[in-house]
């Protein structure tokens, strides 16, 4: 079980990444990857009541929560921003950015998806969107997607704004010694997820805790404190 690295179209297997402690298993995930149950976790998702971060929306984005498999491990795809952004660089994200004039979040999310690491739009399958987040005067709205079995062939990275793109089984973003959390001063607490050498946290990490809780709620333990509330600028 192995986090996958697309770069250039070479992809780096990571032969060692760090040790896991619990029993979980890919096979454990494999039945969460029918569309009933991806279905049943947009619906969880969008019903989600999350508080905003008290200033005023000033315009959209959105997005995808990319659900793929790599080796065989049902995965999530994140992307690692350039420092040439003016947005978060140099930070792990999902595809997406700021919704057109017009624009739905799913096109968005689709868009964004094939303008960053050049995974083909026709090729996603959107299964819908959950709450949107309100940060920093942006609203985020996340969308579920489904890329298929993907290998370094399938993406064309665009440098100019991803630095490279990786695959993290559910698996390990379930063990626990993966999951970490960042606590602030009035009690609540927010994800960290520690993979190899990638820090996943702030609005992806966030993010990654909410569909993990919609979709594999009974494997995944993290508890935080009024997580699903509060989400302040990180």
């Amino acid at each position: 079980m192995r986090s996958v690295l697309f770069h250039n179209n070479f992809v780096d297997l990571k032969s060692k990444c760090v040790q896991y402690s619990s029993i979980l298993h890919k096979t454990d995930f494999e039945k969460f990857a029918n569309e009933e149950h991806i279905k049943k976790c947009v619906q969880k998702l969008s019903s989600l009541k999350l508080v905003a971060d008290g200033k005023k929306m000033e315009s959209r984005a959105s997005v995808l929560i990319p659900l793929c498999h790599s080796n065989n491990d049902l995965c999530l795809l994140y992307t690692l921003r350039t420092h040439l952004l003016r947005r978060h660089p140099g930070k792990i994200s999902f595809p997406g950015g700021m919704c057109d004039e017009n624009e739905t979040p799913e096109d968005t999310a689709r868009r964004e998806t094939e303008e960053e690491v050049g995974f083909a739009g026709h090729k996603m399958k959107i299964y819908g969107c959950g709450a949107p987040i309100l940060r920093a005067g942006v609203s985020i709205t996340p969308t579920v997607g489904y890329l298929g079995h993907v290998g370094t062939n399938d993406f064309k990275i665009n440098k100019e704004e991803v630095q490279f793109a990786f695959t993290v089984p559910l698996a390990m973003l379930c063990d626990p010694v993966c999951c970490r959390y960042t606590q602030f001063r009035n009690s609540y607490t927010l994800p960290v997820y520690v993979v190899d050498r990638f820090k996943i946290w702030g609005v992806t990490g966030f993010l990654t805790h909410l569909f993990l809780k919609c979709l594999v709620d009974d494997l995944y333990k993290l508890k935080l404190v009024q997580s699903t509330e509060v989400l302040k600028d990180t």
